[in-house]
């Protein structure tokens, strides 16, 4: 042979190791225990995802529900606020409606006195002008009524 420290014949290498070969005399029982492991470890671990997978799903539906919940309450309120601002303005109308009544009746009062003096010449004038200052007074009186209730009605909303 030849004195290279690293080179060796085939035959010397060969020819000093015997083969072991190992033999497991249940190999199909163990195969068996170690898929039942397997199997065992695997599917615990499974069934745990399986369990967490239902519980997140749980939660999800919750959270959709007190969505859904929260949109219906939102669509409530909005309805709710629109009533709100659609009585603001009839009571604002009603209040523009009076004002202009209130103006009208001013004017024909002013006309009727002024009719009245140059008639009767101070003759009765007393007891229709008392009765005009009624009449004013108590439509002066609704407006201010109406004014109340608007702020009322304003200050809700805010």
């Amino acid at each position: 042979a030849l004195n290279d420290k690293f080179f060796r014949c085939k035959e010397d290498i060969y020819g000093q190791e015997t083969s072991k070969q190992v033999m497991f005399h249940h190999q199909e029982d163990i195969i068996d225990q170690l898929v039942n492991i397997d199997t065992h470890k695997y599917g615990k671990e499974n069934e745990i995802l399986k369990q967490k997978v239902a519980n997140l799903e749980m939660k999800l539906k919750r959270k959709q529900n007190e969505n859904m919940n929260l949109l219906e309450i939102i669509a409530n309120a909005s309805d709710d606020e629109l009533h709100r601002v659609s009585e603001i303005y009839d009571l604002k109308e009603a209040l523009e409606c009076q004002n202009k009544q209130s103006e009208k009746l001013a004017d024909e009062f002013s006309v009727k006195v002024k009719d009245k003096i140059e008639s009767l010449n101070g003759k009765n004038f007393q007891s229709e002008l008392e009765e005009t200052r009624t009449a004013l007074k108590s439509t002066t009186e609704e407006i201010w009524l109406l004014k109340e209730k608007l702020k009322v009605e304003e200050a809700t909303m805010n």
